[in-house]
């Protein structure tokens, strides 16, 4: 069982199931992205959003936010070899998710690196563009703009401009630790080398237009 985020009704179904005898197994996979070996991604998520309007944009918001993510392939193997270890009903919660979270900072200094030009401005500068922008044009994230509003109005807080990584908790990884790593089996860390095959993807699948000069 899969544990999603919201469902309390489904989970403590499942919790009550477990008091009385039924062997369960909860696993927690992070936002899931793209295929380590093909870069292959749902292209509908707010990653692939984010990550496309910015580039049409041309501008990004400052600062670090933080996101937990897995590689599809990773989160699919993981589960696979949970389910057939001895050890997984006496563990029963599995985080399947790299120890370090992921700072979109790392995505979005990617990007000029490959020949996308971003803009990186204040998140409230950033919004107002955004906005403005979808007034004239399509983008990527137009339908998720509710998202965007002022604080005041329900939206996101600003983001910090200034972060420490290591006063953050870490992720409760143990327990899928224990059988994964026997079996040689780690979650990859979202970094440039992965950002590469991603972006690949991207550009070979026309979501987002290669910039000018890149070989394919």
């Amino acid at each position: 069982y899969a544990e999603p985020a919201g469902e309390a009704d489904l989970i403590a179904l499942v919790r009550a199931a477990r008091a009385r005898g039924v062997p369960v197994t909860i696993h927690r996979p992070p936002r899931v992205v793209g295929d380590t070996r093909t870069g292959s991604a749902n292209l509908e998520d707010f990653v692939a959003r984010a990550i496309k309007g910015c580039a049409e944009l041309g501008a990004a918001p400052a600062g670090h936010f933080f996101d937990c993510m897995s590689p599809v392939d990773y989160v699919a193997d993981a589960i696979v070899t949970i389910a057939q270890s001895p050890e997984a009903f006496a563990r029963q919660r599995f985080h399947l998710v790299h120890p370090a979270l992921v700072t979109w900072r790392t995505v979005l200094d990617f990007m000029p690196k490959i020949g996308i030009p971003l803009d990186v401005v204040p998140y409230p500068e950033w919004r107002a563009r955004l906005i403005q922008y979808c007034q004239q044009h399509d983008n990527a994230l137009k339908t998720l703009l509710p998202l965007f509003r002022p604080v005041e109005a329900g939206g996101f807080a600003e983001i910090p401009v200034d972060a420490d990584l290591s006063a953050l908790p870490p992720v409760p990884c143990e327990n899928a630790a224990a059988i994964l790593a026997p079996a040689g089996i780690t979650c990859p860390a979202i970094d440039a080398r992965l950002l590469h095959v991603y972006f690949d993807y991207f550009f070979s699948s026309g979501f987002i237009q290669k910039p000018g000069g890149i070989e394919p």
